[in-house]
């Protein structure tokens, strides 16, 4: 199977290159979509396709700051569209009951994959790193335990 990158153009140059870049806005043109667009054939597999969609939906939702499960479903559902509406999924053989069932999984993944954690009483920092704090004081704790002499 012969896969390319996909042929979509990635949107945050219309939106930083501005900011970042003001005096580009004034001096120079901006940069044309097809610029940024990756050379190579759209999806031509429902695999390829669900690659494609999979990844453009786990980094956008990775490059989120709060990733809650309203806006994780928002974000899979604007990148799956755009996809549709770009024709990228054209080339492969996807009904969209079936579009509609992977954006359902990725949502349902993205969402598991990225939920907030529960702070335990007593407990300061991220829920994330004191969670693993607790799991390598348990290991220590079970290791010490194993190093101690067996009465008889």
């Amino acid at each position: 199977m012969s896969s390319s990158p996909p042929t979509t153009a990635p949107r945050w140059w219309e939106v930083l290159l501005p900011r970042r870049h003001p005096q580009r806005r004034l001096e120079q043109r901006l940069p044309e979509e097809v610029e940024f667009r990756y050379i190579g054939p759209k999806p031509r597999s429902p695999e390829a396709a669900i690659l494609m969609l999979a990844d453009a939906a786990e980094s956008s939702v990775r490059a989120m700051g709060d990733p809650s499960a309203g806006r994780v479903e928002t974000q899979v559902h604007l990148i799956v569209s755009k996809r549709l509406t770009d024709g990228q999924l054209d080339d492969c053989e996807l009904t969209l009951r079936e579009v509609h069932a992977i954006e359902s999984s990725l949502t349902k993944s993205l969402v598991g994959m990225h939920h907030g954690r529960v702070m335990y009483p007593g407990q300061s920092g991220s829920p994330a790193s004191a969670a693993q704090s607790q799991v390598q004081a348990g290991a220590n704790g079970a290791d010490r335990q194993a190093e101690r002499p067996v009465a008889s």
